[in-house]
Order: C-alpha cells, then sequence, then structure tokens
C-alpha cells in the first residue's frame, strides 16, 4: 500500500484498514493523519468466525455514510470481506472503482469460494492496478496498469537486530514468506537438504505449517529457521550478504496470477534473486533481473537447476560480477515510471478518493 500512496502524495486520500492490537475482542476504531493522507482504522471483533463478518459489516456502513457519487474508491487486496460490502454499494453510492491485484484469492485450494465475489467484482471495477501481466486475462477490456509492487527507497540497519540468534556465514540463502502449501518452501528445504551445498539456508515466516518446518530442519546445521520475525530483524538479514529465493511452484493455479512482491523489494536492494519459473514472474516487467531456475534438468531442461544456480550466483557474489547497484538504479526507475502510470490512472478516476 506504502507504494500506492507514495503514487499519490499529493493527492487527499482517505485510507480505510481494520483495527487490531494483537489481543482478541473488541478493536476500538482510530484515526491518524499524515500530510494529505488520513488514516482510518475500523472498529471489528477479533473472535473467531465473527471476525471477517464484523470488519464487513464495519465497512458497508462506513463507505454508506462516507463516499459520495464520483469518488474513487481503490481496494489494496480483494478479499471477501471487502467485496462484499463494495459489490453491495456500487449500483447504490455509483462511485469508481479500482481494484490491485497481487493475488487472485479464488486460485488458492483454501478460498476457490470466492470466486463468485472476485469475478463479480472484476465486473464492477473501473479500473485495475496489476502485479503481473498475467492477470489480464481476468478484467476483459478494463483500463489497467502495471505496478511491480512494493518497494523502500533506502534501508537502514538497526543496530539492536545486527545478530538474528546465531552467527551466519556469508553468503547465505533467504527464504522469506508463507509457511504453508503455496509458498514452495517445503521444495526448497527438500532440495537443500539433497544437496551438498555449505551455504547456509535461512527461513522466515508464518503459516499453518510452522510445525513441520521446525521438524524438518532441526536435524540440518545448515538451515536456520527464524519464525516470524520483526521487519526491522528481516531488513537487517536482507542488508547482508544473501542470495534471496523464491521457490512458488509453477504448476499451480496459484503460481499463475499472484506476484510474489517481495521479489521487488529484494531486487531494490541490489540482491540476486531466484525463482522457479511461474508464470506470475516469467512475464513480469522485472523478469530480466531475476535468475531463473527448475528443481531438476529433467523438469525444465530450459533453465538451470537449484543447485547450479546457487553456484553461479555464489561466484558472482565474489567476483563483484553482480553489478547491484545498475541493477537497482534500473529497477527503481522502472518503478517510478510504474507509479507514475498508476497516479494518472487514479486521477482520471477521482473526485475524492477513498479505500
Amino acid at each position: 500500500m506504502n507504494f500506492i500512496l507514495e503514487a499519490l502524495e499529493d493527492e487527499k486520500v482517505t485510507c480505510v484498514g481494520l483495527s487490531s492490537n494483537g489481543r482478541k475482542g473488541w478493536q476500538k476504531p482510530k484515526k491518524s493523519s499524515n500530510g494529505n493522507h488520513i488514516f482510518v482504522w475500523l472498529m471489528n471483533l477479533n473472535r473467531r468466525f465473527l471476525h471477517d463478518i464484523s470488519f464487513s459489516l464495519a465497512l458497508f456502513f462506513f463507505l454508506l455514510f462516507r463516499v459520495k457519487s464520483n469518488d474513487c474508491i481503490l481496494v489494496y487486496n480483494f478479499t471477501s470481506r471487502v467485496a462484499l460490502p463494495i459489490i453491495l454499494l456500487k449500483s447504490l453510492k455509483k462511485f469508481n472503482l479500482i481494484i490491485e491485484l497481487e493475488e487472485v484469492y479464488s486460485k488458492i485450494a483454501d478460498y476457490k469460494r470466492l470466486g463468485m465475489f472476485e469475478s463479480h467484482g472484476f465486473k464492477l471495477a473501473d479500473g485495475f492496478i496489476l502485479a503481473s501481466r498475467t492477470m489480464i486475462s481476468l478484467i476483459g477490456e478494463k483500463p489497467f496498469v502495471i505496478s511491480a509492487g512494493y518497494y523502500e527507497r533506502e534501508l537502514e540497519e538497526t543496530p539492536s537486530d545486527k545478530i538474528i540468534e546465531r552467527d551466519l556465514a556469508e553468503p547465505f540463502l533467504l527464504y522469506s514468506g508463507r509457511i504453508d502449501g503455496f509458498g514452495g518452501v517445503f521444495d526448497l528445504i527438500r532440495e537443500f537438504r539433497s544437496s551438498s551445498l555449505e551455504v547456509p539456508l535461512v527461513i522466515t515466516g508464518s503459516g499453518d505449517r510452522m510445525a513441520k518446518i521446525k521438524q524438518l530442519v532441526k536435524n540440518d546445521e545448515r538451515i536456520q529457521y527464524l519464525g516470524n520475525i520483526t521487519r526491522s530483524k528481516l531488513l537487517s538479514l536482507v542488508l547482508k550478504n544473501c542470495i534471496c529465493i523464491n521457490p512458488m511452484n509453477p504448476m499451480l493455479d496459484y503460481a499463475e496470477f499472484s506476484f510474489p512482491s517481495k521479489i521487488i523489494w529484494w531486487l531494490a536492494q541490489g540482491k540476486i534473486v531466484l525463482s522457479t519459473p511461474c508464470p506470475s514472474v516469467i512475464n513480469s516487467d522485472v523478469r530480466n533481473y531475476i535468475r531463473f531456475f527448475s528443481w531438476s534438468s529433467c523438469e525444465n531442461p530450459r533453465f538451470t537447476t537449484f543447485v547450479q544456480a546457487v553456484q553461479e550466483s555464489i561466484g558472482m557474489l565474489a567476483s563483484q560480477e553482480c553489478n547491484s547497484g545498475k541493477t537497482s538504479e534500473e529497477l527503481l526507475a522502472l518503478l517510478k515510471k510504474q507509479q507514475r502510470e498508476m497516479h494518472d490512472l487514479i486521477a482520471k478516476r477521482m473526485c475524492g478518493f477513498s479505500r
């Protein structure tokens, strides 16, 4: 969302989100501001089964009383709890709707039931911000811009976060993301454990299979699982001499339309990024900055194997051939261009602005 707000820094924007303090029970509404941007955190009930319902109701009444005809609403992450009130009010309030898509939730097994909300919302939308060109087939003839996603301009290491758990040998491999059946982390662990690679593998993230991952890595001293760490600690890792890996299974429906925006964050810091040939990534505007691999030469002979890609990347780091500074400059120029296009798309639809 910060990437979008930077594109709209001179516009008056109201950002609406979910109030949360990490505890169960009622979450009180909050409000803050930063320049032209006002942040409103809606009250909700943090209880299983009631969490999404309470947020949908709060959002419905917020939009009902606050949004005017021809206002522009930008939805970041079109989940069912957001989609339902938007769909119900679109024809009544006659607002302009722009949907930002990084993930298509109906392509995830656990969320396939949401397909009806997504497809109906896509039909109602007046424009789209897409993370990958593979998503164009989902939106018909609607106007769109491509936005590679979130990045940070400057990163500074926090001294207190320099040591994560134990000292890390450098370079090391880094996976940060979902610990589930979609992110590909278990494929990564399997291939890494069967290899003779001597570089450490560092894994961060959370999900419904955290217990399984702890069991898998405990007998391999090369692998360190840090759990779900803070952003500042993750930043501390990224600023070290690491090779970042996106191991998502390219054969999943999810991989066709869901672009891992963390890739942009890594690339913007000049990191070497290794990725499986997911359709959403290999068809993205940043594909030329990424080194693609397959788990084995039999799986996809077009690409080097995982072990070969790691060894070549280590060699590039040792010989300083990766030219990370030039890559970062080129990428940031591309991202700036995408931000301008995003602003132009939204400005055409704007009178007021709400999310």
